[in-house]
């Protein structure tokens, strides 16, 4: 086995641990069930997010509370473009459904960025479930990793998706 082979299998594994008969795209024919299933994950994934946040989160005062509300807010909004994104791509019916094979590194990559996306989203839950009765310098310091790990989600979906359509990220 090529020492990609072995990177794109490590990839590989990293998502099928946590999608459930997900299979990867290395056969052409079950490439649109595993992109389904993907993106299906990652969209429950996120609902359950929104939800989270739709809680009551409780700052120290009505300040604070002020800024939690509008970092609540703004991540409510960015993690609905990307629920919306994962719900309705571009690039259904594409080449990519259709080749025979794919490069290795091509493969490699998918995986990583689906793996990191599958990595962001258990980050934010964890960020999102020790966020109450925070002082507003700790949950300040909550939404930076907040808004990296949703900027992060955003980014690997964009490169997810230049790969499918075949264009070089």
């Amino acid at each position: 086995m090529t020492k990609r082979s072995l990177t794109s299998l490590a990839g590989l594994d990293g998502v099928k641990e946590r999608v459930t008969n997900y299979e990867g795209y290395g056969d052409a024919s079950t490439r649109g069930q595993a992109d389904k299933m993907i993106r299906r994950y990652l969209s429950g994934k996120i609902t359950q997010l929104l939800t989270q946040l739709n809680s009551e989160h409780l700052a120290a005062d009505e300040k604070d509370q002020n800024r939690l509300d509008s970092l609540l807010n703004s991540t409510k909004r960015k993690l609905a473009t990307i629920h919306k994104s994962l719900n309705s791509p571009t690039y259904i019916d594409k080449q990519f459904f259709s080749l025979a094979a794919l490069a290795e590194q091509r493969l490699a990559r998918l995986y990583d960025l689906e793996r990191g996306m599958l990595e962001e989203v258990a980050n934010l839950d964890l960020e999102l479930s020790d966020l109450n009765q925070k002082t507003r310098t700790l949950f300040e310091q909550h939404f930076l990793h907040i808004d990296a790990s949703v900027d992060n989600i955003n980014q690997a979906l964009f490169e997810r998706e230049a790969l499918i359509l075949g264009d070089v990220y």
